[in-house]
């Protein structure tokens, strides 16, 4: 808790810092500070002063950073160069370099992979000013500029910098003492060769030791330098020509004011158009309503009175058709399509007498239909309405507990929803604006802490579900450690295994010891035990109010119901999992691009309320699409829909990762294996976390949506219904099966894998149930 205030304090402090404005006087010094180099092809943040440029008066001087800011690779220092407010400066020797060997191989090494250049001047970023094909003057408000650039086999540095500042100016209450706020930043690089006036003969006291007195001949006499002065640029070499940096400040006022002052940061001066984050919105909206409009529609079928079926159904006429018959109609046309012909016809005069009945059905289908393709369309209406009614056998199997890894599955379960709850916190909290990207980390920190304080909600989910499984003492232990252990112990290995590699690199985004201290006591006594609490205030809600069982609509048979093949090639689980995934990945691939860029790019996104907008969206695609598969999985007469329900919408992690590693990383144009090892492990985890949240909520809904569903039942009508069936088609075996089932039905069954048969008043009725077979008496 005391380095939860430690970091909150900083945090509010940076908050404070980024949200009120700074006013200056005529003629007031500001210090420009410069942060680490990056670059998109390498993803290895480097220390400004790791290469030859200009050092600071005493030393550069580390800012205090907040824990977001060491892991994302920041690193703000001081600078040598020196800003008057308001005040025209023109040409300002710096400092001149002479390379050596080293610093030459040091300084390449950065040009080939386009590293940038990231300074700051009153909490704002530096924009980069240049030049386009076209001649026409450009603004970039991302990832800095260049340090330099290649030609051909040669080397050149930008060592000239125009710093252009736009100002908003305020008059005192007198007419004097003006003040101003900083609106814009934005760097104009050059690359110069610069030379010093050549002193004449009576100059002799002229000491040529001293360049920073001495003129300069490439600077124009209080003028700023444009792209037109440049004689040659300034190629860099081992132990050649020194490299003079200079730079100029030019002022601008603006009436923009210093409220807005980051809007053409966060929208890069409208380069992206709005409208194309809105289309994606109502892209996934009208996925969603689509999905919610077949969830309903299948509710409301599939749990109409038995006496509206088939063989009870009224004539219908062309004036008296509704909509569901017409969709009725169509999906007994797409069954048809899809289902291969029938091997065995029954005889005419059974099939003139349902014939009779659908008459005017099949006549409104097709008049012209022979009596071959009648009795055809008639058995493949029968078999609809039997699969339709398919779910209601499964009332004794339906909340059956997975048999293979209940622990894990509840772990995953309650990661994913307390993933889901810090993802969403951060991204209201963006929008409202009270996190924003103007505080370098403060998106990071507000995940971390988000994700540390909800912790309590993964141990209550886990433990919750896992106790409805009938899972014991230890097994509920070790259920509560996953929750705690398997995700945030996989991030933190992969970050310590990482920072290794960084720091053998000498990168920034090597954090010290400090930070991995404090991430580590973050996660063993902060996570953890909020975990733990959220474990034990379930285990007391369970003991005074009962299990999750209580509320299942129906009881669980001992004996699992033997599931049989699917007959319909949409009906196998790899197959329908893939298509599953689709669904809610259709509704966040555009934005995902905007998201992956300012991930990847060090872009700037701003559109978090079309952020916020889509990301619910998704998850509600996520459920729907999950209570939809598994009516289906019920359909196809099998009851192991958990871990299913879990894959299908999680089946969208699979795509992430695809879209990630053949569509994304080639834009990339990554040049090293640790460039490409950072990408794939930090994607690796995100897919990971997008595997749990949504797996997760489509689990949650569809255990909702069932539990309705079955709520409409009266079993022991089914298994009259189901025997009455039995009976009509001659199998024997099946009627005895029924029988049997009814038989040896306990009110519940509790365990993954056997246990105590418990009834409605917790009452144990048997210990270590073996599977009932059809032979055994009543008494068993």
């Amino acid at each position: 808790l005391w380095l939860a205030v430690l970091l909150l304090n900083h945090e509010l402090q940076s908050i404070v810092a980024t949200s009120s404005p700074t006013t200056y006087k005529l003629g007031d010094y500001q210090n420009l500070r410069v942060n680490a180099l990056t670059s998109t092809r390498t993803q290895i943040p480097m220390d400004y002063y790791h290469f030859p440029f200009c050092l600071p008066e005493g030393g550069p001087r580390l800012e205090r950073q907040s824990l977001g800011q060491w892991l994302e690779g920041s690193l703000i220092q001081s600078s040598p160069f020196v800003v008057k407010t308001a005040v025209e400066m023109f040409c300002q020797k710096v400092c001149q370099v002479t390379l050596t060997e080293t610093t030459f191989e040091r300084l390449k090494w950065a040009i080939e992979r386009n590293y940038h250049h990231n300074w700051l001047l009153d909490h704002l970023p530096s924009a980069a000013l240049g030049v386009n094909m076209n001649g026409l003057e450009r603004e970039v408000y991302a990832n800095g500029f260049p340090i330099g650039f290649q030609y051909f086999d040669k080397y050149y540095i930008l060592n000239h910098f125009n710093l252009v500042i736009d100002y908003y100016s305020m008059a005192g209450t007198n007419g004097k003492d003006t003040t101003y706020e900083i609106v814009k930043f934005a760097v104009e690089p050059m690359s110069i060769h610069h030379k010093y006036t050549v002193p004449s003969k009576n100059e002799s006291n002229y000491d040529p030791s001293e360049p920073n007195d001495q003129p300069l001949a490439t600077c124009p006499y209080r003028q700023h330098l444009h792209n037109r002065d440049i004689g040659h640029a300034q190629e860099i070499s081992a132990n050649g020509d020194p490299i003079i940096f200079t730079y100029d400040v030019q002022w601008r006022q603006s009436d923009r004011p210093w409220a807005k002052r980051w809007e053409i940061y966060l929208t890069q001066d409208r380069y992206v158009p709005e409208q194309i984050h809105w289309y994606s919105a109502i892209n996934s909206v009208v996925l969603a309503v689509i999905l919610a409009a077949v969830v309903r529609m299948v509710f409301i079928r599939v749990t109409k009175p038995p006496s509206t079926n088939l063989e009870t159904t009224p004539p219908l006429s062309i004036n008296t058709m509704t909509i569901g018959d017409a969709v009725r109609l169509t999906r007994a046309a797409i069954i048809s399509f899809m289902s291969p012909a029938p091997t065995s016809t029954t005889s005419t005069n059974d099939s003139n007498q349902r014939y009779s009945s659908v008459r005017t059905l099949t006549e409104i289908a097709n008049e012209n239909e022979t009596q071959e393709q009648m009795e055809r369309r008639l058995q493949q209406a029968e078999q609809l309405q039997r699969e339709e009614r398919n779910w209601r056998k499964l009332h004794g199997d339906v909340f059956r507990p997975p048999s293979s890894y209940p622990a894990l599955f509840c772990a995953m379960i309650g990661t994913g929803v307390q993933l889901t709850l810090a993802s969403m916190f951060v991204v209201v909290m963006a929008t409202l604006g009270s996190v924003s990207q103007a505080n370098p980390g403060a998106i990071l920190d507000a995940l971390l802490f988000s994700y540390a304080g909800t912790g309590a909600v993964g141990g209550y989910i886990s433990y919750r579900l896992h106790a409805s499984f009938g899972g014991g003492g230890s097994q509920l232990q070790r259920c509560v450690r996953m929750v705690g252990m398997i995700f945030p112990g996989s991030v933190f290995g992969s970050f310590f295994l990482l920072n290794m590699c960084l720091f053998a690199q000498g990168s920034t985004a090597s954090v010290p010891i400090s930070v991995t201290l404090s991430l580590l006591a973050s996660w063993l006594f902060v996570l953890l035990p909020l975990v733990i609490l959220g474990a034990f205030a379930a285990s007391k809600q369970q003991e005074r109010y009962g299990g999750l069982e209580e509320h299942y609509p129906t009881h669980t048979n001992p004996t699992p119901r033997p599931i049989p093949p699917p007959v319909r090639w949409f009906g196998k689980p790899f197959l329908s999992i893939c298509i599953a995934g689709i669904l809610p990945f259709g509704a966040i691939y555009v934005e995902l691009f905007f998201i992956m860029n300012s991930i990847w790019y060090r872009q700037y996104y701003y559109m978090f309320g079309a952020g916020l907008f889509i990301f619910s969206v998704s998850l509600a695609t996520a459920g729907l699409i999950s209570m939809l598969m598994a009516y289906f999985q019920l359909a196809f007469e099998n009851h192991r829909w958990w871990w299913y329900s879990f894959a299908c919408p999680g089946a969208t992690s699979a795509y992430l990762l695809i879209y990630s590693i053949f569509y994304y990383m080639p834009r990339l144009e990554l040049d090293s294996l640790l460039a490409h090892v950072i990408y794939l492990v930090y994607m690796f985890l995100v897919c990971m976390a997008v595997l749990m949240m949504f797996g997760s909520l489509g689990t949650l809904s569809a255990l909702y949506f069932l539990i309705k569903l079955y709520s409409t039942l009266e079993p022991e009508q089914v298994d009259a219904e189901e025997e009455a069936d039995a009976r009509e088609d001659g199998d024997e075996d099946y009627v005895v099966m029924v029988d049997t089932l009814r038989s040896s039905r306990s009110p519940i069954i509790t365990g993954a894998t056997g246990g105590a048969v418990v009834d409605r008043q917790d009452q144990v009725v048997g210990e270590d149930l073996t599977p009932i077979t059809a032979s055994m008496d009543e008494d068993a």
